[in-house]
Parts: structure tokens; C-alpha cells; sequence
């Protein structure tokens, strides 16, 4: 039985463009190491710019390094969860009867 793929997005180092690099998930190579990446980026190391590039096909050639990038995230759900305690009636008063209890639990025991 084999093991699902993960999505992973690697970043490209170029051979002769040390200024560019691109990222992407690798959707296939081949013995040559050309490689197909999708939702691609071209990223600019001296400016910081991006450009979508969408998929692309990547001659291996051109390949100097492979490394993982790190993973595009949302906002962390800590935040989140913080917002809607504070603007959220029930929530507020979930967290207020969620202390009291603690605190209760906390003085019986000692």
C-alpha cells in the first residue's frame, strides 16, 4: 500500500540567476530532473518581490538546489478565537462561567 504524496512547496534555486529563485509544488519529474511545478512564484532574493507564474515546466539544467519552502499559513486560530471572545455575548460568558469553575476546582482541592 503506498503512502498519499504531500503537497509540500519546495523552492528552486536557479543555475545561472542567483538573483531569482522560484517556488511551487512539484507535480512530476523526470530522469533529467525537468520538473513541472504548480502555482508557481518567482521570487526576486535581493527585492523580496513575487510574481505569480502559475505552472510551469523547469528544465532540469537550469536546477542548482532543492529546498523546502516554508508553507504559505492563515492567521494563527489564537487570534481568531480572541476576537470572538471579546465581541461574542456567549462566548464571554462561556469563558466567565469556564474561570469561575476552574477557580472552584482549584480551592477545593488545596
Amino acid at each position: 500500500m503506498t503512502k498519499p504524496q504531500q503537497k509540500n512547496r519546495v523552492k528552486v534555486w536557479l543555475y545561472e540567476d542567483t538573483r531569482m529563485a522560484l517556488e511551487g509544488q512539484i507535480i512530476g519529474f523526470d530522469e533529467y530532473m525537468n520538473m513541472t511545478l504548480d502555482n508557481a512564484v518567482e521570487c526576486d532574493l535581493k527585492t523580496g518581490k513575487r510574481t505569480e507564474v502559475g505552472r510551469i515546466l523547469l528544465k532540469g539544467d537550469a536546477v542548482t538546489l532543492l529546498q523546502n519552502a516554508a508553507p504559505v499559513r492563515p492567521q494563527p486560530p489564537s487570534l481568531l478565537v480572541s476576537h470572538l471572545y471579546e465581541t461574542c455575548y456567549p462566548c464571554n460568558e462561556y469563558r466567565d462561567s469556564y474561570k469561575a469553575e476552574r477557580l472552584k476546582r482549584t480551592t477545593d482541592l488545596g
